[in-house]
């Protein structure tokens, strides 16, 4: 008896239409099947779509299917995230959910003319990115989303910032709660890129809402900074 996730897969001798498959299954082979060696065949009997290994590679399988169709690996790709447009105009790009995300301008940020703060006491602000492409990594193998970005604030006030993610299904329907990283906090004027967030994409995700959360700590404005936001989805190690 062989396992795809938590459904059984009964390699089996069968003939069908004068052939024999390894496996039959109402459902597609997915890259962690391990099959005992490179040729093994697959029957989707809920399409009747046929596949045959052509890299067994433990937890990496490739399989290619009749109609063309191929299952590979999830490699680590990196979104397209936009930070700002040509004029770096945070208004391109980013939806206002709580106050008002502005930009500022310094020859210190660490890519263009500008970077992104706030003067509310909180401001919470989103991009909506298409995940779609990656529905089977998601639904069947497991994927995952990091986010990285960098941060600073000014001298003398511990204002901080934040990235986070929320998950839509296919019509866009908000189905997870916000999950944020840890507030980050400077008061020294210098530009630090922190560490990669992670989140799980959950089954069924085919969106997902960057985040920026920025709060204010001390003073007047809201001096937690950012910049050159990034967005990269990897398979699960």
């Amino acid at each position: 008896m062989r396992y795809l996730g938590n459904q059984p897969a009964i390699q089996i001798e069968q003939t069908f239409s004068r052939n024999r498959w390894d496996f039959v299954v109402p459902g597609n082979p997915t890259v962690d099947v391990n099959p005992s060696a490179v040729n093994c065949t697959w029957l989707n009997i809920a399409t009747g779509e046929e596949f045959i290994c052509v890299d067994n590679t433990v937890d990496g399988n490739i399989w290619r299917g009749q109609t063309g169709s191929t299952i590979t690996p999830l490699s680590t790709t990196s979104l397209n995230i936009i930070n700002y447009d040509a004029s770096e105009d945070p208004t391109i790009g980013w939806t206002n959910e709580l106050g008002t995300l502005k930009r500022r301008g310094t020859s210190g940020a660490p890519s263009g003319g500008y970077y992104f703060y706030s003067t509310d006491a909180q401001t919470i602000a989103r991009q909506t990115l298409d995940i779609s492409a990656y529905s089977f990594d998601v639904d069947f193998v497991g994927a995952k989303i990091a986010l990285q970005y960098w941060y600073s604030g000014y001298s003398g006030d511990n204002d901080g910032s934040q990235i986070g993610v929320r998950f839509r299904d296919s019509m866009q329907n908000v189905f997870t709660g916000d999950s944020y990283s840890l507030l980050v906090e400077d008061d020294t004027n210098t530009w630090y890129q922190v560490p990669e967030y992670e989140s799980a994409i959950p089954v069924g995700a085919r969106f997902a809402d960057i985040l920026m959360k920025l709060t204010r700590m001390d003073g007047v404005d809201n001096n937690g900074y950012m910049d050159d936001i990034t967005a990269t989805i990897k398979p699960v190690s």
